[in-house]
């Protein structure tokens, strides 16, 4: 959840980036969230809310760069979410330990060679031979001779 959410504060939605951070935080320091309604209640019981925020926005902030390899930016994110989490005072439940929570998985049957991969990649679904599909974000800063916009059709037929 939390490279998911690098990728969003990079390249996407800042807003969608926050709330994976907060929500694998939450589940870290709290546990699952169950009603959305109580959110701020349990946070405040550890932490005042604006805190919190605070510290969600220092972890956007600090990710390490979607260009280097997934195993080496679990690495640095490591080190990164145990100092923020030590700066606010915020301990995570006994059988949620940062190296439990962050790691890397050992295969997927998409990318055999994943570890050696970029977040950026990896998250990214734009690569095809003959032509490139992505989000806008997803080419951000290329340039192309030509633009295929596809908006998919509310109505139904």
């Amino acid at each position: 959840m939390f490279a998911k959410s690098a990728y969003k504060w990079n390249l996407g939605s800042r807003k969608k980036a926050f709330n994976l951070c907060e929500q694998a935080i939450y589940s870290m320091l709290i546990g699952n969230i169950k009603d959305t309604e109580y959110i701020i209640s349990d946070i405040n019981q550890l932490i005042s809310y604006d805190k919190w925020k605070n510290c969600i926005i220092d972890i956007l902030i600090e990710y390490p760069n979607l260009n280097i390899l997934i195993r080496d930016w679990i690495e640095q994110f490591k080190g990164i979410l145990k100092k923020r989490l030590d700066i606010y005072q915020l301990v995570p439940k006994k059988d949620k330990k940062i190296n439990n929570i962050v790691k890397i998985k050992s295969r997927d049957n998409k990318f055999k060679d994943f570890k050696n991969k970029s977040i950026k990649i990896f998250f990214e679904k734009k690569n095809y031979t003959t032509y490139t599909r992505s989000s806008v974000h997803g080419v951000k800063g290329e340039t192309y001779e030509a633009l295929l916009l596809y908006i998919q059709s509310l109505k139904k037929h």
